[in-house]
């Protein structure tokens, strides 16, 4: 009932002859960002702006796997919505390409915005936390909606889009999920090829046994609140090749939550002593290495309100 036999969204004004001249046939000139499994372009339609989503179809073997993929983060985006989720705009499957559009995000990634590509400016503190606030409503919305659960399975600061006054985005659900809401159910997934940068966000169990729940989001999460923190990449160049999670969770494990500070974003002013020590506290629970130890995204979402508030009071 919600869109029309060529997969136009009813209330979309856009056609897919738009993005072809928009983007002149997909040329290079308009290429913002590149996946494994997509490109995304930038198009200006009736003076608004787009962001185009292109799955790749270079291999005929990898077009099945592809198509799924786009299946997958339509059917999120067409059942579920929410202020944190980024909104679909239309979407094609024409002359053997199939694409998603949503508005553009004029700031770009969190990880870009953590890492000043660009020469911009440090994102302050209260808008970090503003940020992890707004994802994790985000996920909890999707965590607990009805009639069964979805599985992010892909959260990280290059998913995470930022628009013009800093309010975050979810974005690619090309690897949901969706299962019951019964407790402590896991399932196992054959894992097809992933890329390092996306199993860098993935617990153990993932990665060893493709097992899959709720609680893997929670974990990758927890990656993003490390990411927050220190402005770090989740791989850091010094020392080489250490993972920051387990950077952090030896530091707390070893010399206790105190020593983890120091490795606090130095781009920005100090924050609050009893601020960073909350977060940092909440990120190691996220990602322990066992699941059952990870709290839920409904604990985690209070944690960080109450987490808010230390940053504006003075410390006791």
């Amino acid at each position: 009932s919600e869109h029309n036999e060529k997969g136009v969204l009813l209330k979309s004004s856009i056609s897919f002859q738009n993005i072809i001249e928009g983007t002149r046939n997909f040329h290079k000139d308009f290429l913002i960002g590149e996946g494994e499994i997509f490109e995304v372009y930038r198009v200006e339609i009736q003076n608004l702006t787009y962001a185009v989503k292109l799955f790749k179809q270079e291999k005929k073997m990898q077009c099945k796997k592809h198509w799924k993929r786009f299946l997958s983060e339509l059917e999120v985006l067409l059942l579920f919505h929410h202020p944190n989720i980024l909104e679909l705009a239309a979407y094609f499957t024409e002359t053997e390409k199939f694409c998603l559009i949503y508005p553009y995000m004029r700031n770009g990634t969190l990880f870009d915005r953590l890492q000043c590509v660009g020469d911009t400016a440090p994102l302050p503190w209260h808008i970090r936390i503003g940020i992890l606030i707004g994802i994790s409503k985000a996920i909890h919305y999707l965590h607990n909606v009805q009639p069964c659960s979805v599985i992010c399975g892909s959260i990280s600061s290059a998913n995470i889009l930022l628009d013009d006054q800093f309010q975050p985005k979810l974005t690619d659900f090309a690897m949901a999920h969706f299962r019951s809401h019964l407790e402590h159910q896991s399932c196992t997934i054959n894992m097809t090829s992933s890329s390092s940068k996306h199993l860098w966000y993935m617990p153990e169990e993932y990665i060893r046994q493709g097992k899959l729940s709720i609680k893997t989001d929670v974990y990758s999460f927890g990656i993003v609140i490390m990411e927050v923190l220190t402005g770090c990449r989740v791989v850091l160049d010094d020392p080489k090749h250490i993972q920051l999670r387990d950077l952090l969770r030896e530091l707390m494990e070893k010399r206790g939550l105190d020593s983890c500070l120091s490795f606090l974003d130095k781009k920005v002013p100090p924050c609050p002593r009893n601020f960073s020590a909350k977060l940092f506290c909440l990120a190691g629970r996220c990602a322990a290495t066992r699941a059952k130890l990870r709290p839920s995204m409904d604990e985690v979402l209070n944690t960080l309100e109450s987490t808010q508030a230390s940053l504006y009071f003075a410390e006791d």
